[in-house]
């Protein structure tokens, strides 16, 4: 038994009311394969094409910027830094001792010439009372030197010349008289030399006294005078000593500032040069921000920055240029001084950040961001208008273009865009390569 053909089968499966909508079908779809392969072709009315060709759509509007070709910009660069105390300090007792007394705590404001700090003094005033006591003493010794001996003691001087004169004259008379009586034989040798050796004592105790009578009559000696003098100087330069001593015993702030730490305690034995509290100058800030030497070249003290910390600007005066390169960094320090305002709203520690525009050479043309799209293998792309093929209209055109630099809303590239080109700068989503576009020159700020 031979079997049917698949024709024969569909059609036999294949109602007539089937047949009815399947052969239309068929022949449709046969029309549409031959007007798309060209083997059949509609005539087409002249009259409504032209309608079509008046009704098509208008040139886009778009806003354009004419670019041009820079050699060179300024490109602002940004730098970090910290602010400092202009004045931060340890301070510590000169000398060694019992701590007495502290008299500021932590966050306490002080000023210049406050007493922060004491030592117990007890020792060293003991010290300066026997030292005013010994001085007292030798100036009344060198105010006696220097009056001379009084009169009384100068009379009883020349009372004891007169006295020594008389016994020396009896004496030389008792040895006259026992010279001839020894030539009689009438006393003794042993007598004679009693006698003799009295005369001799006499004159002796003569001499002493008109000795002593001439030192009074002539004053006292400017050597001994001198001398005591030098005592007294003495004296004085060791109490002097004992007062620098007490006045280092007070440990004073040298400026005016806040106390941020406490070291020591009183009762506690502090070293000399231990550090008792840490005093910081709050109103006079500095921003210390290193940069590099060529820039640092082209600033001059005094010159006025804008400083930022914090979001929040500052302006700071060029204070002073550390003349040494940081071995880290190689970079030169900047000193910038704020205004005493600042110190309200900014801490030392704190980081600071300065802008400065440096000239960068390289050419190519400022292209606002807006005007970007993406391109092929990496590149980027822009919209140029270009006047259309009948001169009469212009149209969009894509050129593919590199981007060297990129400033804030601008960008510098390079590639298929030349001086003069007028550049889409907006609303490119809305346009295609080739459409037509009426331009509109805007006044949006390039580089």
């Amino acid at each position: 038994m031979s079997e049917p053909s698949p024709a024969n089968f569909f059609v036999s499966k294949m109602t007539k009311r089937q047949l009815v909508w399947v052969l239309p079908l068929l022949a449709i779809l046969t029309l549409v394969w031959a007007l798309q392969t060209g083997r059949i072709e509609l005539p087409i009315d002249q009259g409504v094409l032209a309608e079509q060709t008046e009704t098509s759509p208008p040139a886009l509007p778009v806003n354009v910027t004419t670019i041009s070709r820079v050699d060179s910009f300024k490109q602002p660069r940004t730098f970090t830094g910290t602010v400092r105390a202009r004045n931060r300090s340890d301070l510590a007792f000169e000398l060694g001792g019992k701590i007495s007394d502290v008299l500021v705590d932590e966050g306490d404001r002080v000023e210049k010439g406050q007493v922060i700090a004491t030592l117990d003094t007890a020792t060293l005033l003991a010290q300066k009372t026997a030292m005013i006591a010994n001085r007292q003493q030798a100036e009344a010794v060198l105010a006696e030197l220097t009056a001379g001996p009084r009169a009384e003691k100068i009379e009883a001087a020349r009372a004891k010349v007169v006295a020594a004169t008389s016994e020396f004259k009896r004496a030389e008379l008792n040895l006259e008289r026992r010279k001839s009586l020894r030539e009689s034989l009438s006393i003794s040798n042993e007598e004679f030399d009693q006698v003799l050796y009295t005369k001799k004592t006499a004159r002796a105790n003569l001499d002493a006294a008109k000795q002593q009578l001439a030192e009074l009559l002539a004053g006292t000696r400017q050597e001994k005078i001198d001398a005591q003098k030098s005592v007294v100087s003495q004296l004085e330069a060791s109490i002097s000593e004992i007062d620098v001593m007490l006045a280092k015993s007070e440990l004073t702030a040298p400026f005016s500032g806040t106390v941020t730490t406490t070291y020591l305690d009183p009762g506690t034995i502090a070293q000399a040069s231990a550090p008792v509290v840490r005093l910081v100058e709050q109103q006079h800030l500095e921003a210390w921000v290193g940069l590099p030497v060529s820039i640092v070249a082209e600033m001059k003290v005094g010159d006025k920055q804008n400083v930022v910390v914090e979001n929040a600007s500052h302006i700071a005066v060029v204070s002073a240029k550390i003349p040494e390169l940081d071995p880290v960094t190689r970079t030169q320090t900047v000193l910038l001084e704020f205004d005493e305002e600042a110190g309200n709203s900014v801490v030392s520690g704190q980081l600071c950040e300065i802008s400065i525009e440096s000239i960068v050479h390289g050419s190519g043309f400022w292209i606002p961001s807006s005007a970007l799209s993406k391109g092929v293998r990496g590149l980027w792309a822009v919209m140029v208008v270009v006047p259309a093929e009948d001169g009469k209209d212009f149209r969009a055109e894509k050129r593919d273009i590199e981007i060297i630099n990129t400033i804030e809303n601008s960008v510098l590239a390079r590639g298929t865009i030349n001086q003069g080109d007028l550049i889409v700068v907006d609303g490119l989503h809305r346009i295609a390569d080739g459409q037509r576009v009426t331009p509109t020159e805007t006044t949006s700020r390039i580089r």
